[in-house]
């Protein structure tokens, strides 16, 4: 992890991640946020975080990724750069931690490497994750005024934007001044599985997925909440909440890889073939997530479906079909709900 060419988390490029947009809070807009803040309605206050690091999980070290929020105004700096960097050696090093947002204009996951590229907001998320696990509290000025957010049609990230609440989603899909926006009851944060699982409640310094079923942008509401936060999802929470949600976007470390065959096995022509791989991101909780299998004969250039919608349970038996007598095969591997997620086998001898 020390060396300065390798990057946590996954490959160093940005990758896609659907459909997505998110209120980027400029500093201007943060300054003016907090100078609107009563006497009454801001507060000092420290949140603390423990994350998890990417030595945690040798086999998967993406799935050390944490969505987080930071629900603080914090003096004398609002950039994210500079309000996180001293916690993780004091500068930009993909070896030992990475930060994204979200671009919408570009609908990618943008890391930020420098001060003056992101600054910090109320109901705002980023994706963090560390070489080793961290652990580290900041300090500042929390709200305890009701926060209006814009919303695009389409998955949202959001954050609890409160130092000192629990927040209920079921009451914020519930809440009148959010039913123009057809909320998904369905609110999704990545955990350590390497999955997205659907939550209940934004707890304190933790970032989401939202879906906006409307075809036109809007304000989310959040209201201070006086009584503590309840789970339970009433009848109108779901009247006019969206119909069809699609899964929810790529996480930055989502990938495949191909365990078995690997490079130097061979297989007999006739016998079976088992195929083992291991998946991280791609099983949105509440989605049938699956796989296809195929196979080509000429060194990667065109391949034949092999096996579809199998099951990512990560092993798959099969015979190889007689029609492919090549001296080689390359296996592919690709997710169903996340096309671009593939991943190729080294070349397999076949022998008769």
């Amino acid at each position: 992890m020390g060396c300065k060419t390798d990057y946590i988390g996954g490959d160093k490029k940005m990758k896609r991640c659907g459909k997505i947009k998110i209120w980027a809070a400029p500093l201007l807009a943060a300054i003016l946020c907090l100078a609107i803040f009563s006497v009454n309605s801001a507060m000092a206050v420290s949140v603390s975080y423990q994350l998890k690091g990417a030595q945690d999980f040798p086999d998967s070290p993406s799935n050390a990724y944490f969505m987080m929020g930071i629900p603080l105004f914090i003096l004398p700096s609002s950039d994210t750069f500079l309000v996180l960097k001293d916690y993780f050696g004091g500068s930009y090093n993909p070896s030992l931690w990475r930060l994204f947002r979200v671009n919408t204009s570009t609908n990618t996951y943008q890391e930020i490497t420098a001060q003056g590229q992101d600054f910090i907001g109320f109901g705002k998320g980023w994706w963090i994750i560390p070489s080793k696990a961290t652990s580290f509290t900041l300090t500042g000025a929390g709200t305890t005024s009701d926060v209006s957010l814009q919303v695009s049609p389409g998955w949202n990230m959001i954050a609890n934007p409160y130092a000192d609440k629990v927040l209920s989603w079921s009451q914020i899909v519930s809440n009148n001044k959010n039913q123009a926006l057809s909320l998904s009851p369905d609110l999704y944060q990545f955990q350590a599985i390497g999955e997205y699982v659907k939550v209940t409640t934004m707890n304190i310094g933790s970032a989401y997925w939202c879906y906006v079923g409307s075809t036109q942008a809007g304000n989310l509401s959040f209201n201070y909440p006086i009584t503590p936060a309840s789970t339970e999802l009433t009848v109108s929470a779901f009247s006019k909440s969206a119909t069809f949600t699609p899964p929810p976007p790529l996480p930055p470390g989502a990938s495949l890889r191909i365990l078995s065959p690997k490079e130097g096995d061979t297989i007999r022509y006739g016998d079976g073939i088992q195929i083992a791989w291991n998946a991280t991101g791609i099983s949105p909780e509440g989605f049938y997530s699956t796989v296809s299998i195929s196979i080509s004969a000429d060194n990667g250039n065109h391949f034949i479906l092999f096996a579809d919608q199998v099951e990512n349970t990560g092993s798959f038996q099969g015979r190889i079909p007689p029609r492919v007598r090549s001296g080689d095969i390359v296996l592919k591997v690709s997710s169903v709900l996340y096309p671009e997620i593939v991943a190729y086998s080294a070349p397999i001898p076949i022998s008769k």
